[in-house]
């Protein structure tokens, strides 16, 4: 279906009006005023022209926008498609002859209505995205109070090394530390006790699949829960209903429910429209039914990649994660569920109470990309977590407490030995542990605008009604513009590496002690006069 003329300063939404068939927009966009582009992949835009872009979605792995911008971080155009559910794919193609993007959006066909957005208003291109996310009309998620609550998660700190007396000193101390929910990632359902190498890597997921507890690491698992649960925390466990290892019963005797491929670090996928697949749900849901815990941190359900187009994955994706849904509030209606990085997209909100950033150890500025990223994608009002904070020992105090503030950006998440913190980490931990606690009312109710920069610039402003703002600041050159938008009583975080002046702020949080006082130091916080 070719769109011979759009209006370029309005909005413009086409209905799929050609039938039977696969949809198939094309039309073509002036270069005017156009410096930059936006897809799904980018926490911010990328100031370049290429001669291709190329974006391809499906349920389970990102969704079809991309967006065109100028240097201002204006929308230009935004180019959506209403059909999250299905394999989608944008292209644009740079026709120097005739100054345009020559742009073809194509999907799977389905029961549903299909339209084309082409906005081309001037405004932002985050408010772009905004209006057509809440113009789809999707279902917002359920969140419980424990989906707000800190997170600690055992992954980086010891991976698979998990046991229970490990686990549960860390978990009272974390609990001491203010956070309330406790996620035991990869390593409770096998005996081998390992750390990720290059050694382990290739084998790493091989005893996965059949999703029972290890007696040798956890020898009364229940008792265990409740122990921790006795300290305050919620508890979680890691699973990938996907993953089934090559030394699992299911690969043993369920051979033909795996998806064709050799294994790869240990294991292959299960096919989710297979007879497999309800096996498999029903051992989450067992889970559930049978053992205390209060949720499932649910991982890799983007390794079933999209397939254009003889053989559509997102469907199968998406019909096992609606039952998987069903399975899990049938036998715990306020269980936590957490969804990652890649499936944080519009169509998956109704489906997990928290969406996690992707993992980027040692890396905080990567942690507030990711995290941005996600909110993009969703929006407000849906708990946004962190990647779990992780540094390496000996790291700059002021480095420890930019991890915490990037974490911020969301429901901050550790996975660091607190038997082995030094006593200033555990300051700075319980310091922003208790900053987010303060605030937390804000983070359920606020409103967030972020102001993204090439590389890594930006701020971010969390505004709710009758509460102190809260100020992320990663771009010192922002501080002027920043300082207009706030008030007396509202609070600015230093996540950027320079000491910054702020006259007559009250200082709230010096990382490093010994220094001189600086208003608002690196890793910092104050409040505004």
């Amino acid at each position: 279906m070719h769109i011979p003329s759009l209006d370029f300063s309005a909005l413009n939404r086409i209905p799929w009006q050609g039938g039977e068939g696969r949809p198939l927009f094309s039309f073509s966009l002036p270069l005017v005023d156009i410096q930059g582009y936006w897809v799904p992949t980018r926490a911010w835009p990328e100031y370049s022209l290429p001669w291709n872009l190329q974006v391809d979605s499906c349920a389970q792995s990102d969704y079809p926008a991309l967006a065109f911008v100028n240097t201002k971080g204006e929308c230009r155009a935004l180019v959506a498609l209403s059909q999250l559910r299905r394999e989608c794919r944008i292209q644009a193609k740079l026709n120097q002859e005739a100054c345009t993007y020559d742009i073809q959006v194509e999907c799977m066909p389905s029961r549903e209505p299909v339209a084309l957005t082409v906005d081309c208003r001037p405004q932002g291109w985050i408010e772009a995205l905004s209006q057509w996310r809440s113009g789809l009309g999707l279902s917002r998620p359920v969140v419980p109070q424990g989906a707000w609550e800190p997170v600690f998660c055992t992954w980086y700190a010891v991976h698979a090394a998990v046991e229970e007396k490990w686990v549960e000193e860390n978990a009272r101390l974390a609990s001491q530390l203010g956070m309330g929910t406790l996620i035991v990632d990869d390593g409770w359902c096998f005996d081998e006790a390992k750390r990720v190498s290059p050694a382990t890597i290739g084998t790493w997921y091989e005893n996965i699949g059949d999703w029972e507890v290890s007696s040798r690491k956890f020898p009364d698992f229940a008792r265990h829960v409740e122990r921790v649960h006795g300290f305050g925390m919620r508890y979680m466990l890691w699973v990938a209903p996907f993953l089934v290892g090559t030394r699992s019963r299911h690969y043993r005797e369920m051979p033909g429910t795996l998806l064709p491929g050799e294994a790869r670090e240990g294991y292959r996928l299960l096919d989710p429209s297979s007879p497999g697949a309800d096996p498999m749900l029903q051992r989450m849901a067992r889970l559930l039914k049978e053992t205390p815990i209060d949720g499932l941190k649910v991982d890799f359900l983007d390794q079933i990649p999209p397939s254009y187009w003889d053989a559509p994955t997102s469907g199968p994706v998406l019909e096992f994660v609606e039952r998987l849904h069903q399975a899990i509030r049938q036998e715990r209606p306020q269980a936590l569920v957490e969804f990652r990085q890649s499936y944080a997209t519009p169509v998956m909100t109704p489906y997990a109470t928290q969406f996690r950033a992707g993992d980027v150890p040692f890396d905080f500025l990567g942690n507030f990309r990711n995290m941005s990223l996600i909110r993009v994608a969703i929006g407000d009002g849906v708990p946004v977590h962190a990647d779990p904070a992780y540094w390496a020992p000996g790291e700059r105090l002021s480095n420890v407490s930019r991890h915490l503030i990037a974490s911020l950006l969301g429901v901050p998440m550790l996975s660091m030995d607190l038997t082995r913190l030094t006593p200033p980490e555990r300051e700075i931990i319980a310091f922003w542990m208790g900053f987010y606690h303060r605030n937390q009312a804000a983070y359920r109710q606020g409103r967030w605008t972020l102001r993204p920069l090439a590389g890594n610039g930006g701020y971010a402003l969390l505004e709710a009604k009758g509460m102190p703002r809260v100020a992320i600041l990663l771009e010192p050159s922002l501080l002027p513009e920043m300082r207009e938008r706030l008030e007396p009583g509202d609070q600015l975080l230093n996540l950027s590496g320079e000491d910054l002046p702020l006259p007559g702020a009250e200082p709230l949080f010096q990382p490093e002690r010994g220094r001189t006082p600086c208003p608002l130091p690196a890793g910092g916080a104050a409040r505004l006069a």
